[in-house]
């Protein structure tokens, strides 16, 4: 499919659906705001819903109070889904519950290499680095005009996916984009701010917990930083406001995989990797039925407690860096 063929579905649809994956970032909340304001702008009645509500970091994206959280029970009326930067169809979490695949048509757009490609118009472009800039690509392939609003949301999708144009899914494509978006007057300073600069004390206690619990291997190529249940009860700050976190053992010199490994409220073990280099993240987390990204991925356990899962995750990546040295070493 094209983007022509995206926008012809789109005209075809009268109630929409518009949902993500679940634990909400950037790309995922921004894209789905764009999808609906095109929508609507074509006379056409979106509705978004997802599993997870909106993190405080993001409740600055203009609209996003329209987001519902899933409910069993509603009555959701839509004849449409428009699914967005869901790498596989079980990353929808419980939405996927009241999407039929027989009765609803499906509208996939998403830039990861591992999507399964389910849906009745299909568009992957998983050299794109966000499903942002996928966006960028659709209003501009059908002469829609990207007002201040949608550049806003466009940019905020495409800086929190690079991690502020610094992963290697950054491209020479990507940082034109982003000068397109600026040129229209928005105010970046405030993205940035709000995302990344909007630190509170509950978040500064947690911060505080999870470095004092720093973990590295002898090697110094694995480091990681561990949050109990207990310590979101006593902070009162939710695990979807701490997702930069894994950005903190991925810093330290030399270290090739940072991991941020964190308790959920049911229990679950759910472990948030970043590399520099050196293996693919996410190939690793498919195996374990995770995804996401070359440099950034994520795996969520479910019958394991997080000493398990932490023991577990650091030595089958010792693994796989071994052997990926390996493979790298010339022939004698």
């Amino acid at each position: 499919m094209d983007y022509k063929d995206v926008f012809k579905a789109f005209q075809g649809g009268k109630k929409f659906l518009i949902t993500s994956h679940i634990y909400l970032d950037g790309d995922a909340i921004a894209s789905e705001l764009v999808v609906a304001k095109i929508l609507r702008l074509m006379g056409k009645e979106p509705l978004i819903v997802n599993e997870h509500s909106v993190p405080r970091f993001l409740q600055f994206l203009p609209k996003s109070e329209d987001l519902k959280t899933y409910s069993e029970g509603i009555d959701y009326e839509f004849d449409t889904a428009v699914v967005l930067d869901i790498g596989a169809w079980k990353r929808m979490g419980l939405v996927s519950n009241i999407i039929d695949r027989n009765k609803h048509h499906i509208i996939n757009i998403d830039h990861h290499r591992s999507n399964d490609r389910v849906g009745d118009c299909v568009l992957i472009e998983a050299n794109a680095s966000s499903t942002g800039e996928i966006l960028y690509h659709l209003l501009k392939e059908n002469s829609f005009e990207i007002d201040k609003e949608t550049a806003f949301l466009l940019y905020a999708a495409i800086l929190t996916d690079t991690g502020r144009f610094t992963y290697d899914n950054t491209t020479a494509t990507t940082l034109r984009i982003a000068a397109d978006l600026l040129d229209t007057g928005i105010d970046a300073q405030k993205i940035a701010n709000e995302v990344y600069r909007s630190i509170t004390d509950a978040q500064l206690e947690l911060q505080s917990r999870a470095l004092s619990r720093l973990g590295i291997t002898d090697d110094r190529k694995i480091a990681w930083i561990t949050l109990y249940w207990k310590d979101f009860e006593e902070t009162g700050e939710g695990p979807d406001d701490t997702q930069e976190f894994a950005e903190f053992p991925r810093s330290i010199a030399g270290v090739v995989v940072g991991m941020y490994i964190r308790e959920l409220a049911d229990g679950r073990v759910k472990v948030s990797m970043r590399s520099n280099g050196g293996i693919d993240l996410n190939e690793f987390a498919m195996r374990y039925g995770g995804g996401g990204h070359k440099s950034a991925a994520g795996i969520t356990f479910s019958k394991m407690d997080i000493q398990t899962v932490t023991k577990f995750v650091v030595q089958e990546i010792s693994k796989e860096l071994e052997g990926n040295t390996k493979r790298r070493e010339p022939s004698a």
